[in-house]
């Protein structure tokens, strides 16, 4: 048997009346789940070159450009040449560093003491300037398309 709050038992008309305005406000705060963001994520994408040519494969970061920046560390894979993030998983408004790797393929030579079968990492293609030593950057806008494009020289200074 249901109860109102008051103990007093409800008829079956009852308690269809008065639940149905919590069940449709259920239903549409249910609805909004999931869309609210409350750090104000926006979905970016873009283009990423090397020497003119999509970029095969590599992965794209970016990187609040300071501590008291309010945005968050994302990243996604580039696919020919391609990036995309989606909003639930995007940057918050702000400015970013970006950061771009893309691995030759091939592993490091042995350093001194290590023989052919020690696993080390695979050398990177890019040049620094565009990962560890990037100063690259992108300010994503709350209001933006937020579709950016990198064109990428082989031959920049490491």
């Amino acid at each position: 048997m249901v109860r109102e709050s008051s103990g007093l038992p409800l008829t079956h008309g009852q308690s269809t009346r008065r639940s149905r305005p919590g069940i449709f406000l259920a239903l549409v705060l249910a609805g909004g789940c999931g869309s609210d963001d409350s750090r104000g994520r926006r979905a970016i994408s873009g283009d990423v070159t090397l020497d003119g040519r999509p970029l095969g494969e590599g992965v794209i970061l970016l990187e609040p450009r300071s501590a008291s920046d309010p945005g968050m560390t994302v990243g996604a894979t580039i696919r020919r040449g391609s990036f995309a993030i989606p909003r639930d998983q995007g940057p918050a408004p702000g400015s970013y560093r970006v950061r771009i790797y893309s691995s030759s393929g091939v592993q490091a030579p042995p350093g001194a003491g290590q023989s052919e079968a020690t696993r080390r990492p695979m050398v990177e293609r890019l040049p620094s300037v565009y990962n560890t030593r990037s100063q690259v950057g992108v300010d994503v806008t709350a209001d933006g398309p937020n579709r950016f494009r990198f064109d990428l020289n082989g031959g920049a200074g490491s």
